[in-house]
């Protein structure tokens, strides 16, 4: 793993999920979703990219299922 400050770290992982539980009204509007609500592919979707991006970031990959 790089090193990275696991402050900063802990703050990202925070925010990217609380965004999600504070925000999904916004989100699955900029999403074009019907009924403001999002989808279970939505939140697979965002699963999938914050694992991809954070990992990367931290200099680590996912494990291959």
């Amino acid at each position: 793993m790089d090193p990275v400050d696991p402050a900063h770290l802990i703050f990202l992982l925070w925010s990217s999920t609380q965004h999600y539980a504070d925000f999904s009204c916004q989100i699955s509007s900029a999403l074009g979703r019907q009924g403001n609500e999002l989808e279970q592919a939505d939140y697979e979707q965002a699963t999938e990219t914050l694992l991809h991006v954070i990992l990367k970031g931290c200099g680590l990959r996912k494990a291959l299922d």
